[in-house]
């Protein structure tokens, strides 16, 4: 099973990596992940919504996106220095977790 993976730290990305080819391995499933900086290509991924076209190294991650059998992507919510407004809690952690494979 082929696994393609973005988060936004190496720690984070390490934790999800690990619990998910634990759980995999458990399952009897041997997995062969992929880590892919997204920000990393933040300049191509620009240009490519600017031209169409995407860049040779670009068009690597996405073939790697679109090869794989799942994709765990992580990213964190961003906070600014003002506080919310009173009434509404501030969380601690803003994230998703998308888990997609094909059947």
């Amino acid at each position: 099973m082929k696994i393609f993976y973005a988060a936004p730290s190496p720690f984070v990305r390490k934790c999800l990596v690990a619990a998910t080819e634990r759980h995999l391995r458990d399952a009897g499933i041997e997995p062969v992940t992929t880590v892919i900086e997204l920000r990393d290509h933040a300049q191509d991924l620009s240009n490519n919504l600017l031209t169409g076209f995407p860049s040779p190294s670009l068009q690597v991650a996405i073939d790697q996106v679109t090869d794989a059998d799942g994709v765990n992507t992580l990213s964190i919510v961003l906070f600014t220095a003002v506080p919310p407004p009173p009434g509404i809690p501030r969380p601690n952690v803003g994230c998703s977790l998308i888990d997609s494979a094909r059947r």
